[in-house]
């Protein structure tokens, strides 16, 4: 249903602004429902296409908005991540690991989002990389790519983090070593590590002012449930190895770029209810669920990136920094001799025609942009106040 989510935006963020009583959309819920509204519009500014030859008249075209949170534009840049992670990804085999926080801590989360995430995402690299470098494990540095999500299956707020670890690593030496056990990783140690790290993190950033108190919280309660949750057990799920390394990748990079729900998944949408397909309906005991429009507006808002905030990252080998080793690595690890299990990820999808590159209609050469005139990310003031009055 093509434009539906802007729909359901148009329809029902006055509700939502009037339930703010007074308390205004942030600038990173203000920056998403701008660009989810204008993209592709007069409102983002133009681009002139043109045939590299001269051949035929210029085409001109709307631009996008280019937001992570936007359902419209942004499987174009979904696509190149998953392609370029495909490429760099090592023949060899890789584990997927889910690294949960318990659900207390979401308060923390929401008023620290940049800082807190960063710190969820060093508690699992610096797990992954104290285990793997025990000699009991592996004894080697491995690779981790790592990709946040903040929602779950019903779009439901659930800040969570895949992470694709491969079965080895490289030694101090420059040597491949395979893991010393079938399971890689053991979860239940991982989850205890994992447990000590994040809890000792809350605990500095706190202590040192990194991280804020919500409102109508004190330090002293959230050291106070820190501890309680260290006697607890966190949610840390350790897959066996497989071969398969691409699946996973095109699972986590779905949403990567253009946020929890896409316009394919709306089944029906009458003004008022929406009615979603599950993602991975095998999992549920129905094959959809309903919202009404108001609460998948405030879902979606909740959702909304934090703006410079990295929400995919490279470790160890998969690096940067690590190209030289990760060079290395490759080169030691001899492909499969069947090339079906050599390279496991299919084709790239194709591609709808939408987003589909133009051509020249003569020659058949793709056309280039001449031209392009911007507009803005950030929404103008008459937009806000636009807003504001209808919800009043």
């Amino acid at each position: 249903m093509r434009g539906v989510i802007r729909n359901i935006f148009d329809d029902h963020l006055p509700t939502v602004l009037a339930e703010r009583e007074g308390h205004d959309l942030s600038e990173r819920e203000w920056r998403g429902v701008w660009c989810i509204a204008t993209c592709r519009t007069a409102a983002q500014g133009t681009h002139i296409l043109a045939c590299p030859d001269g051949h035929g008249p210029v085409q001109e075209a709307f631009n996008s908005c280019h937001h992570r949170g936007c359902v419209q534009c942004g499987w174009p840049a979904t696509q190149r991540w998953i392609e370029r992670r495909q490429a760099q990804i090592l023949h060899c085999a890789h584990i997927h690991t889910i690294w949960t926080m318990p659900d207390v801590f979401d308060p923390l989360w929401l008023y620290n989002r940049s800082t807190y995430t960063t710190l969820f995402f060093r508690a699992c690299w610096e797990t992954v990389q104290t285990l793997m470098a025990d000699p009991r494990w592996c004894g080697a540095r491995p690779g981790m790519l790592a990709v946040f999500q903040s929602w779950g299956d019903y779009t439901q707020r659930h800040p969570h983090i895949h992470a694709i670890v491969t079965a080895g690593g490289m030694d101090k030496d420059g040597h491949w070593q395979a893991p010393k056990h079938s399971f890689v990783i053991c979860a239940r140690v991982a989850m205890a590590l994992f447990r000590g790290k994040m809890r000792a993190f809350i605990l500095d950033g706190l202590a040192d002012g990194s991280l804020s108190c919500p409102p109508n919280t004190t330090q002293a309660h959230w050291i106070q449930e820190a501890n309680r949750q260290g006697l607890r057990k966190w949610n840390v799920h350790v897959q066996p190895p497989y071969a398969e390394t691409g699946r996973v990748i095109r699972y986590i990079g779905a949403y990567l770029k253009r946020g929890p729900l896409s316009e394919r998944r709306i089944e029906a949408y009458d003004g008022q209810t929406v009615r979603i397909a599950h993602k991975h309906s095998e999992k549920h005991n129905a094959d959809n669920y309903e919202l009404s429009g108001a609460e998948c507006v405030r879902r979606l808002l909740l959702h909304m990136p934090e703006p410079w905030l990295h929400t995919s990252r490279a470790y160890g080998l998969y690096h940067p920094a690590a190209a030289t080793m990760l060079t290395q690595a490759r080169s030691q690890i001899q492909p499969a001799a069947d090339a079906s299990t050599a390279c496991d990820t299919p084709p790239p999808a194709e591609r709808p025609v939408s987003a589909s590159p133009l051509c020249c209609p003569i020659c058949g050469r793709r056309l280039y942009v001449h031209l392009r005139i911007h507009g803005g990310q950030s929404p103008p003031e008459e937009f806000r106040q636009q807003q504001r009055e209808r919800a009043a």
